[in-house]
């Protein structure tokens, strides 16, 4: 804005070709321009008081820097973007943070060798902690201070992220939601930010069999021997030393089999490691480890498939692997040739998909919510209003008869107002678990993309790949016609040099060096 007047006398802008740009952000407002030397120092002033007025600049002017412009103006020097008002930035609140006491329980899988064998005995003590013990302390969110633009606009702070314990099985909620103590001996897992667990441990000294029976168990289940056939084991985690022909296994997290999975139905809800799988269906929602070989299996993984020995190979299987499939070999014979799937499959595409949509939904809930609240939190004040003034006339001798009709007014208008209360008060109360529920399906549906692969999915074969292997992606697919090797494949898409379109296939290159 360029200066014209004063609040006394007209100033041609000619004479002084002053204006003020506040910036972006609001938090600064500079002065530009220059003055004709011998220019009177309360024309000035007035001069750049008004365009602060006319740019609507009320919070922060500097009176010191409005002096030192005046002064350089004074001399026939130009001010270039002289600050004149300073805004107040938003200082940020602090995030809910929890602190863990104890040590937690791992994924206790062992460690893996330089030969690339698996050394079950290096998993760490397990950590167990007794009844009583404090596990977790809650450190609350603290709200930020909003900061002001030098229009006196105000700036709210970025809201800092909350956490509430949820209770998990074996935990107790104490201190008003500030403290989580164990509530039975067991390990301590923790299953999310907010949620823990205590797993207690049950060991089967020898095989599951006839005399243990089928093992249901909500916590860690360790086998000494194996899962006989027809014998079926449930329980959160699971160590054990082989799984039979026939045997079912359903664990909701990690499994870890020292020795073979052989005829087995296995679903898993983490990790799967084992030395080798034969004749074995697996569902699992983590990686799959195996030391030497997985044949005649199909094995559904939502992480990676990896066969870590330098001989380790795939035969005639079916693997699914979202984040891909490292190996050595790959064999095919017959019609019951290996099939390699890379990437997301539908199913966990429809999946995100739903989370969006309920995310939606709950954000429109929120909103008409919010608005509903907002309307009976002022027809409450108004009740309220109204009431004061009922109970003010009847204390008013003037009114003294009127005060039959003013007592029925006041009957009917109290039981309104507690209505309103509940109203509002329930609406506030939904609104706090809605911010709470978006956010923790907020946090969901990253991490659901996070496991959604950026980039190449990759098949590794570090020797060869035989024959009448398919390699899929989620769009498109190749079956080998010779052996290959070794190589490592992905899905790209090609431009077509006929039609000029571009279209997905499975491309071949030379092995990665990170396989």
């Amino acid at each position: 804005m360029t200066a014209e007047s004063t609040e006394g006398a007209p100033v041609p802008s000619k004479t002084i070709p002053l204006r003020v740009e506040v910036t972006g952000d609001g938090l600064a407002a500079r002065l530009y321009g220059r003055s004709m030397e011998g220019q009177n120092q309360t024309t000035l002033q007035r001069v750049i008081v008004k365009l602060l007025r006319d740019e609507g600049i009320k919070h922060g002017i500097q009176p010191q820097a409005l002096r030192e412009a005046v002064e350089k103006l004074l001399k026939g020097e130009d001010v270039d973007g002289q600050i004149v008002a300073v805004g107040k930035r938003p200082q940020e609140g602090r995030d809910a943070s929890i602190e863990v006491k104890v040590s937690l329980e791992s994924v206790r899988v062992g460690r893996q060798t330089a030969s690339g064998h698996i050394d079950f005995r290096d998993k760490g003590p397990l950590p167990v902690v007794e009844a009583g013990t404090p596990l977790a302390v809650l450190t609350p969110e603290a709200p930020g201070q909003p900061g002001i633009t030098v229009r006196g606009e105000r700036i709210e702070p970025p809201k800092p992220h909350t956490l509430k314990f949820r209770k998990g099985h074996g935990v107790n909620i104490e201190q008003d939601g500030r403290v989580l103590v164990a509530a039975a001996q067991g390990m301590v897992i923790r299953r999310d930010d907010d949620h823990f667990e205590i797993r207690e441990v049950f060991e089967v000294k020898g095989d599951v069999d006839f005399a243990s029976g089928h093992v249901d168990f909500p916590g860690v289940v360790k086998v000494d021997g194996a899962v006989l056939s027809d014998f079926k084991v449930r329980c959160y985690d699971l160590e054990v030393g082989e799984l039979e022909p026939r045997s079912q296994v359903e664990v909701r997290d990690n499994l870890v089999v020292r020795g073979g999975i052989m005829g087995s139905q296995v679903k898993v809800g983490g990790k799967v490691v084992a030395r080798f799988i034969r004749d074995t269906h697996i569902s699992c929602k983590g990686d799959v480890v195996v030391e030497n070989e997985i044949v005649q299996s199909i094995i559904e993984a939502e992480g990676k498939v990896t066969v870590t020995s330098s001989v380790g190979r795939v035969v005639n299987s079916k693997i699914f692997a979202v984040r891909g499939v490292t190996l050595s070999e790959i064999v095919s014979t017959g019609k019951g040739g290996s099939v390699i799937q890379l990437g997301v499959r539908p199913e966990f595409e429809q999946a995100v998909y739903s989370v969006r949509t309920t995310l939606k939904d709950m954000e429109k809930e929120t909103r008409a919510l919010a608005e509903a609240v907002e309307a009976q939190s002022e027809e409450l004040v108004t009740t309220e209003n109204d009431l004061r003034g009922l109970l003010a006339a009847l204390k008013d001798p003037a009114q003294q008869a009127n005060r039959e009709n003013l007592l029925g007014q006041v009957n009917m208008i109290k039981p309104m107002r507690e209505t309103l209360k509940e109203g509002v008060a329930a609406g506030r109360a939904r609104l706090e678990e809605l911010d709470y529920e978006l956010e923790r399906l907020s946090d969901k549906l990253i991490k659901m993309e996070a496991a959604m692969p950026s980039g190449h999915v990759w098949l590794n074969v570090r020797t060869a790949a035989g024959a009448t292997t398919e390699i899929r992606g989620p769009r498109a697919n190749l079956t080998l016609t010779q052996q290959e090797g070794p190589f490592s494949a992905r899905e790209v898409m090609l431009k077509d040099k006929q039609t000029g379109q571009s279209k997905p296939v499975i491309q071949l290159g030379n092995l990665r060096s990170t396989a």
